[in-house]
This record gives structure tokens, sequence and C-alpha cells, in this order.
């Protein structure tokens, strides 16, 4: 497994798990394939340009397909610059049970602990999502609240969980 950050050149294959994702997962992400899919060439790439801030991580199977993502975004805000955000996980069907999500789970706090000025990693989950839930508690996430009828898909109501990984004060 090879897990690194995506650049603009990795737009397609960004693109087709991305658009996995939504139409497997709908409950699991704001965005939805509806609005994605129509998206072009050009705001894929910028979905992946270069930021210190702000990145999409990718897992790579030997054969070279990706096969998982995550983004990262640091607060832009100067009062939330200490804040940042995990979104968009997602592992494709055929690829889970590998440990995939596992290391890029690593990567991402890798990443996090590397930003000095950072001393949260935030992100919000579908609260009937199980197997997501404990693997954000395996990497020491905990939960401080939740979000009732967070997201609506067909007109079904969804509550998201929010959780954090607090860096440990010096």
């Amino acid at each position: 497994m090879l897990f690194r950050k995506l650049t603009p050149e990795d737009w397609r294959h960004y693109k087709k798990v991305r658009l996995k994702s939504l139409e497997e997962a709908p409950q699991a992400f704001e965005s939805s394939l509806l609005e994605e899919s129509h998206f072009d060439e050009t705001i894929w790439r910028e979905r992946l340009e270069a930021r210190e801030s702000s990145f999409c991580l990718g897992g790579f199977i030997e054969t070279g397909e990706l096969v998982a993502i995550a983004g990262f975004t640091q607060g832009h805000k100067l009062k939330t610059q200490h804040k940042s955000y995990l979104w968009g996980v997602y592992v494709l069907p055929n690829a889970r049970g590998f440990g995939i999500a596992s290391g890029l789970m690593k990567s991402i706090i890798k990443e996090f602990d590397a930003l000095k000025t950072v001393s949260s990693l935030q992100l919000t989950v579908t609260a009937n999502n199980t197997q997501a839930i404990d693997l954000y508690k395996k990497f020491g996430f905990k939960e401080y609240g939740l979000e009732k009828d967070a997201i609506r898909v067909a007109g079904v109501s969804y509550d998201e969980i929010l959780m954090h990984l607090i860096k440990p004060f010096n």
C-alpha cells in the first residue's frame, strides 16, 4: 500500500472514487452525487491543488489503482487556524478488510501531528455508521456532540456524531 497526497494529475482517479462514495453511501457525505457528477475537470483539479493546510490523501494498491481517499482542511480564519477537519473518508468496497482505512488514518494523523499550529482534528460521522465510529475511536477520536437531523437523503433524516482528536498540550 502506498499513501500519498493527491495531485491535480490524479483528478480522474479521484473523481471515480469520490463519485462511487457518493453513490454507495449518500448518507455519509454532505455533498451529493447529483451535485458532484456535474463538476468539470477544472473543479476536480482545483480540489487536488497542493496546499499545506488542505489536501486529499489517496491510498493506492500495488497495481497503482486508487482505492481510498480522505480530505484534510485546516481552519482558514485567524480564530480557527488551530482546528482542522477530516472529511470524505472512503475505501472502495473491493478494497475493504485489508487495513487500508487504518493506513489512511495513520497517514492523516501523521500530517496532523506535523502541523505545529493545529491542536484539534474534527470530523462528523453518520450516527449509524458503527464501523467508521469504531475506526475513529481506535485512533483516539472522542465524541463531543450529536447533531440531530444533520443530513437528509431522499426524505430520510440522519444524525451525525461530532468527534475530535486533541493534541496534548506541551
